[in-house]
């Protein structure tokens, strides 16, 4: 799992695991507040009552005339009131007193339930016992089950608790109010979630890129490709980032020098070999003729060995380094132009055609050296591959340099190889093979450009090398 991913999942859910206790803590913190002010208020109104009705019962018995219609008259008044979002017409409360045994004398919603005993409900027993008493009971009703806020105060006249008066009121618009401000908490907590885990998310990319930027890089190394390490700063990031890329010296440093001796012995090996075998039959008697043939051939290897030499200086050089040197702006069809004019002897030779068909304008920035090595490259790898009296054909398009042969084209085997250090493939002509450094020149010149190269057959025969500049080289 990429590190990334393991930063976002662990940022989501730590964000969610904080909005749900948030929301827990509105369930367990609000609710009870609400809870609270409305048995606050209820207390109070049932202490009202009770003091009038006390005040009405100065004879030791409860009084209920003039209570009953003051509550009647309130509870039936309809009126309109808006309270914040909510609009309210009529009293929600209702009101029952109890006698001293508990038995109801009056209820403002229900006039059936007088007479019934109500010594058992804790509202009643408590305030009787000389507590505090109050009950809360769910209920069915017309909307559904309800719990309903039962609060007692007593009836005393002098010192005597002659009954109870008992508010009760359902919780309903209560929570209601309650639900409101869960559903604005909610709604709170969700935005600054989201814009919790839009910074965290950027954060990430923030933090993770550096990361990604050295992967890249690292697996650049790995495949052997040309890459500029990160740019990531003086912190930490950039500090790492300048340790890979020493270490990466180092080891390419080593594996660099071991490749190229085990290479390059390899490839002396041979004409070596021819060498000394011609200067021991060079000590014998033989004809002139002979004589210099074997010296012919002598310098022939020679010469190879110089070429292999030369090729790998070209290539060490320019593998070595990372920024292009004396940029100009280079016009590519002027160096076409030129490649072609040294190479016209050994194309005549092979009366070969070249159809060059130059774009005027055609001009990239660019070290004019390393392009012109990179291209004579090219054309002496289509000029080799094409037969005697073939033709090379190359053009412009698009940023794009086209040089097409009319060779055999390259065998499938091959294709994935072909710009590999030292794979080379057999000449038609002669069935030799070239140093195989050539097509890896071209490569590291390209590279340098930030340019790619390519080289495939083409439908309609032979092989076709693209060489495409960046549209803003």
């Amino acid at each position: 799992m990429k590190v990334r991913t393991r930063i976002m999942i662990a940022f989501i859910v730590t964000v969610t695991a904080g909005f749900l206790y948030l929301l827990n803590r509105v369930d367990q913190s609000v609710r009870p507040i609400y809870l609270e002010s409305i048995e606050d208020d209820m207390l109070e109104l049932a202490t009202v009552f009770s003091s009038d009705i006390a005040r009405r019962s100065q004879h030791g018995e409860i009084e209920l005339e003039g209570f009953r219609e003051l509550v009647s008259h309130a509870i039936w008044r309809r009126f309109e009131a808006l309270i914040y979002d909510a609009i309210k017409t009529r009293v929600e409360f209702g009101v029952y007193v109890t006698d001293a045994r508990g038995i109801v004398l009056f209820d403002s919603t229900d006039h059936n339930r007088i007479g019934e005993d109500y010594s058992g409900w804790n509202d009643v027993a408590r305030t009787l016992d000389g507590e505090y008493g109050a009950r809360a009971t769910w209920q069915d009703s017309p909307d559904g089950r309800i719990q309903m806020f039962y609060v007692a105060s007593p009836v005393e006249v002098d010192g005597r608790i002659l009954g109870v008066v008992t508010v009760y009121k359902p919780t309903t618009q209560g929570f209601g109010f309650f639900q409101k401000v869960r559903e604005e908490a909610f709604q709170g907590v969700l935005i600054a979630s989201l814009l919790v885990l839009f910074w965290g998310f950027l954060i990430g990319l923030w933090v993770n890129r550096p990361i990604q930027q050295l992967t890249e890089y690292s697996l650049a190394v790995r495949d052997g490709r040309r890459a500029a390490v990160p740019n990531l700063g003086r912190g930490d990031m950039g500090m790492l980032a300048k340790a890979f890329d020493e270490m990466r010296d180092a080891i390419e440093g080593k594996s660099y020098v071991e490749q190229y001796v085990q290479t390059l012995t390899h490839e002396i090996k041979s004409p070596i070999s021819a060498i000394r075998g011609a200067a021991e039959l060079l000590e014998e008697e033989m004809p002139e003729e002979r004589r210099l043939a074997f010296i012919a051939n002598i310098r022939g290897e020679t010469r190879r060995i110089q070429h292999i030499v030369d090729r790998l200086l070209e290539l060490s050089a320019i593998e070595n380094r990372r920024t292009l040197r004396n940029l100009a702006q280079v016009d590519l069809v002027e160096v076409l132009s030129d490649i072609l004019d040294e190479a016209g002897p050994r194309i005549q030779s092979k009366q070969i055609r070249i159809a060059f068909e130059p774009e005027s304008g055609f001009q990239v920035r660019g070290e004019r050296f390393l392009l012109r090595l990179a291209f004579s490259n090219l054309l002496q790898n289509a000029q080799e591959f094409t037969p005697q009296g073939g033709s090379i054909r190359i053009w412009f398009d698009d940023r794009k340099v086209f040089i097409q042969d009319s060779g055999p084209g390259i065998p499938d085997y091959a294709l994935g190889r072909i710009f590999e250090r030292f794979y080379s493939l057999q000449r038609p002509d002669n069935g030799k093979k070239s140093s195989g450094l050539g097509l890896s020149i071209v490569r590291q010149v390209a590279e340098l450009h930030q340019a790619a190269v390519t080289l495939r057959n083409h439908p309609e025969g032979g092989a076709i090398a693209v060489f495409a500049f960046p549209k803003h080289a």
